[in-house]
């Protein structure tokens, strides 16, 4: 049902927004369901690879149907940060 549902959102967004950059900020499940509509490279409720938090994924998809991966878990953005643990 997840799948279904996240498949259906990129689907629609791909189709709505057609060759233009779209920015979605999202939690780690759905961007494995994202990577499992644009590869098929998981199954069932196998929630690998793993993708840090903070972590960039790009996809890129031509005419709202064919996807490619093109960056997964990339987090060369957060080098040098410390985690600031107070309020």
């Amino acid at each position: 049902e997840f799948q279904n549902r996240v498949s259906g959102f990129i689907t629609g967004l791909a189709q709505q927004y057609q060759g233009k950059r779209i920015l979605l900020v999202t939690h780690g499940g759905a961007m494995q369901r994202m990577l499992k509509h644009a590869t098929g490279a998981i199954s069932g409720n196998n929630v690998r690879p793993f993708c840090a938090n903070a972590s960039l994924a790009v996809f890129r998809c031509k005419d709202a149907i064919n996807w490619q991966l093109v960056t997964w878990n990339d987090t060369a953005h957060l080098e040098g940060m410390t985690l600031s643990t107070g309020w």
